[in-house]
């Protein structure tokens, strides 16, 4: 916890001298003044500075790392590239296939050095053995956790908090299982956020960036795998402990399948969001969202004690149950909209097929226009999956057109020497496009 409150402000000095910060360059954004986005290095540091130390200096602890090498040496192989790779993205940006890549390559890294899933629970019986399934498994487990992690950091200590209350969890889990490897991680990474949190609860000063949310995604989808991967329900307890996250993930996932929104294009209907807009204050919203996670804790720590995959499942059915009437509330479950998606997944794909044969269209001319790279994505206030953006960059091919104004955009491909459009600025747009 010392390393990364020292090492915070430092990085935060650091940021500000290398112009690393996060301008709040659209509508998804909640603030309003740059603000330094590097915050995560300090996490991985304070992560690894105290395990360094316990194997430079031997001592009982630090035998540990030797009595099983070989765990110990995949966190800190898988997480090394993680890191870098969160660096990279926050300082020059990092599109959804170069982040699978090396995500998809560190997981199975991970399953090859024994960090695999290897049975679940089965109230009905015998718990049932994956087999060779265990593999693919294991492997999207890992990069669901990591792009979870990375999804719900949308707000000031959301990320940190959520974190920090589901590795202690797993700490809790560890000790009643005696892996001492784990307790020691799970030890290390609580500490390192608790450092780091001083700075990043509301207002903060610096974000973790995704070099912190996808470290921790990492860190604990190791960690929730060799916690308890001799128990059938170990698998079941890691995604009720990591439940808010993996929840927001498969909501983001699933509305924008539906109203046929690009996969990976952001918008402002996380969970989050939805509290914001129910009235609730920044804080407010954290606070509300800590307090859920402290709930998924303290259910996922009375199926690891009862150790009984019967009523495992049942507590396991009472967190759906809970979990729709949240949903319910926040707006995710309306019945009476439902036949309207389908017009809307229609209406977005055939927007997304009529700017297509323009995505390939080159810069456009600096006397026409905003500085839009070729293909880039706009994301405006208007709309959340960067079509208008879309428009405006393929347009300029269009051989018949009327003009219409378009504020507030930004390409989304690079974070630097990016500006927002002014008024001034007019592009046209093909006739029938939108």
């Amino acid at each position: 916890m010392l390393c990364a409150a020292i090492l915070t402000p430092v990085i935060r000095t650091l940021a500000y001298q290398f112009g690393a910060l996060d301008r709040a360059l659209c509508a998804r954004k909640t603030h309003v003044r740059p603000v330094p986005r590097l915050g995560g290095i300090a996490i991985v540091i304070g992560f690894y500075a105290p395990l360094l130390g316990l194997l430079v200096f031997r001592s009982d602890v630090g035998d540990v790392f030797f009595a099983d090498r070989t765990l110990a040496l995949g966190v800190f192989m898988g997480g090394i590239p993680i890191a870098i790779l969160g660096v990279y993205d926050d300082i020059h940006g990092a599109d959804a296939s170069k982040k699978f890549v090396v995500q998809f390559a560190v997981a199975a890294m991970m399953c090859s050095l024994g960090f695999r899933v290897g049975e679940v629970a089965n109230p009905f019986g015998d718990p049932i053995q994956l087999g060779w399934i265990s593999i693919p498994f294991t492997i999207v487990w890992i990069v669901g956790v990591i792009n979870a992690m990375n999804l719900i950091d949308g707000l000031d200590g959301l990320a940190g908090g959520v974190a920090l209350v589901a590795v202690s969890t797993i700490l809790l889990v560890s000790f009643h299982y005696d892996q001492q490897l784990m307790i020691l991680f799970c030890a290390a990474l609580a500490g390192s956020i608790l450092g780091f949190l001083f700075y990043n609860f509301n207002p903060a000063s610096i974000f973790m960036g995704d070099t912190g949310s996808m470290f921790l995604g990492f860190v604990l989808a190791t960690s929730s795998i060799k916690t308890g991967h001799k128990s059938s329900i170990a698998i079941i307890v890691s995604m009720v402990i990591l439940g808010l996250p993996i929840l927001d993930t498969i909501l983001a996932m699933s509305r924008r399948a539906l109203r046929g929104r690009p996969m990976f294009h952001g918008d402002k209907e996380h969970i989050h969001h939805r509290l914001l807009a129910l009235g609730f204050s920044h804080r407010r919203a954290v606070l509300v969202l800590w307090a859920v996670s402290i709930l998924l804790g303290g259910v996922a720590l009375a199926m690891t004690y009862s150790e009984s995959p019967t009523l495992t499942l049942v507590l396991f059915a009472g967190v759906i149950v809970i979990t729709s009437v949240f949903l319910r509330r926040l707006g995710y479950i309306r019945f009476e909209i439902n036949h309207y998606l389908s017009d809307e997944r229609r209406r977005n794909r055939a927007l997304r097929s009529a700017v297509r044969p323009f995505a390939a269209v080159g810069p456009l001319d600096a006397s026409s226009g905003p500085d839009v790279e070729s293909g880039a994505r706009c994301v405006c206030a208007s709309d959340g999956d960067g079509t208008s953006g879309q428009i405006a960059a393929a347009s300029a091919a269009a051989p018949s057109a009327r003009h219409r104004t378009y504020t507030g955009c930004t390409p989304s491909v690079s974070r630097r020497g990016t500006r927002p459009a002014r008024s001034s600025d007019v592009l046209p747009v093909p006739d029938g496009a939108v």
